[in-house]
């Protein structure tokens, strides 16, 4: 688009930065476009029918001669299509990243931290949209300071969206994040944004949550209940709505478990996505990657009474990795490879993984590894459990700082090296109200086994845990102090 000329794309883009994504694919038949203008309209095209969840429709229509925006879109659709598409995806994107004729593409850009974003690994995401170029690379990059709880990050980079055009509907959007997430006097500016898209534009979703969640800090909750059924009525599966609805009912003393069903919302979902088929199924603990393959356990097998000096330095390599989470995966990977070979004595495990007294002892989520130990990372997010050797019970808990949490208490049982558990209780806690508890207790209260989910632990002292899980993926944890609200 040349200087001075009319923005032909103008309701194409305001329609899908507020969510109105057909409303966005009806206003696509826009003619007179240079190449890049068509190319930019086929992406803000396709993303919406992504949003609307018509995934195979986008990789159906994108072939291999598409140009770059493009093809970074597919890639996005094959992402969320099945998790079974993630590894082939995530190689292809850092393979076009890296290359220097394409690498620098903002669309390929933005749809790698995108991807990164779902994948909960900042850091990642904030390597290829740190740059910004565009407005959506500058908000997004909002988004993922404010996830990160660096609300100071945010603030700069909103000031650079402010520099730009105060009156973007994207820098109104980032205002109105960076408010909420600041929370007090800041609210009522939020939920003015807000109330002011909804005199301007099309009431979407995205407005009508918005709305919603200021209505909440506020106190307001019949007014936000209100808002929020007006947007289950657009979107009856959209995981935001259906997250503030939970909250919503809690605090006017309504039920809320029918708003709980769909299983992969964010605070419902540990390391891998559909992982419920309901709220009754047995929860997977962060280390079971997946319950395709269990691993095979040999109950009799001989015992090292006492560590060697690779043990011990494996130890103390993985102690390093916990305290400073600069230690290369390779030799991360090595260590967890030996510590499983070393089968060391586990009489004391228990006990110390989980105390002599209650309430027992708390552990952190360090490092994740996959089957096989061909590859891991550190976990990007704070992961904790608390294992109470003397009452036999596990909480384990994921925490987004002021977004809110989601723990789940359960049983265990203790035979040799094996930890095998069953949860009974959800506690989801969404901002600053309390927290929602759900009874998931089945009928058999019988002592849980390796049909259920488990952990094998391998090395076990005060400071560091390793453990495989039922699928055959490794992690380890540290110490580490109890964690609010758990």
């Amino acid at each position: 688009m040349t200087s001075g000329a009319p923005d032909l794309l103008f309701n194409l883009r305001n329609n899908f930065y507020i969510g109105a994504y057909q409303a966005a694919i009806n206003s696509g038949d826009v003619h007179n476009l240079s190449e890049e203008d068509s190319i930019e309209r086929d992406c803000l095209i396709h993303r919406s029918y992504i949003a609307q969840g018509s995934y195979q429709l986008v990789i159906n229509e994108v072939d291999s001669s598409a140009a770059t925006p493009l093809q970074a879109v597919k890639l996005l659709a094959l992402y969320l299509l099945s998790p079974d598409n993630k590894e082939t995806v995530i190689t292809s994107l850092r393979e076009w990243l890296s290359d220097a004729a394409i690498g620098s593409n903002p669309i390929l850009r933005l749809i790698a931290g995108i991807i990164f974003i779902h994948e909960q690994d900042y850091n990642e995401a904030l390597k290829y949209t740190n740059v910004g170029g565009t407005m959506e690379l500058n908000a997004l990059n909002v988004q993922i300071f404010l996830k990160m709880h660096r609300s100071d990050y945010a603030e700069k980079q909103l000031r650079i969206m402010q520099q730009i055009d105060e009156d973007h509907t994207l820098t109104q959007l980032a205002t109105a994040w960076l408010n909420l997430a600041v929370g007090g006097s800041k609210i009522q500016e939020a939920y003015l944004i807000f109330q002011d898209f909804s005199e301007k534009y099309q009431m979407t979703g995205l407005i009508l949550n918005g709305k919603a969640v200021c209505s909440m800090h506020m106190g307001n909750f019949d007014e936000a209940e209100s808002y929020l059924l007006e947007a289950l009525n657009k979107d009856a599966k959209d995981p935001e709505t259906l997250a503030n609805l939970v909250v919503c009912s809690l605090h006017l003393g309504k039920p809320s478990s029918r708003f709980l069903r769909p299983p992969n919302h964010p605070l419902l979902v540990f390391t891998k996505p559909a992982q419920f088929t309901s709220l009754r199924s047995s929860v997977t603990a962060c280390a079971s990657l997946d319950e395709k393959n269990p691993v095979v356990i040999d109950q009799d097998e001989e015992v090292q009474s006492t560590p060697n000096k690779e043990v011990e330095e494996s130890v103390a390599l993985l102690k390093k990795a916990a305290k400073t989470r600069n230690v290369p995966d390779t030799e991360i990977l090595s260590a967890l490879k030996l510590l499983e070979k070393a089968k060391l004595d586990p009489s004391q495990f228990c006990e110390t993984l989980g105390g002599s007294e209650s309430p027992g002892k708390t552990w952190m989520l360090v490092y994740t590894a996959q089957k096989g130990l061909k590859s891991g990372k550190f976990f990007p997010v704070t992961a904790v459990q608390r294992f109470d050797a003397a009452a036999r019970r596990i909480e384990n808990g994921v925490y987004l700082g002021p977004l809110g949490s989601l723990t789940f208490e359960g049983r265990f049982s203790w035979k040799k090296r094996i930890l095998a558990f069953v949860f009974e209780l959800i506690r989801i806690k969404i901002g600053p109200f309390n927290p929602l508890e759900i009874n998931i207790k089945g009928s058999d209260d019988s002592e849980p086994t390796t049909k259920n989910p488990f952990f094998i632990w391998f090395y076990i002292d005060e400071e560091i845990a390793v453990a495989r899980g039922r699928s055959g993926g490794t992690a380890f944890w540290c110490r580490c102090r109890r964690v609010n609200g758990f």
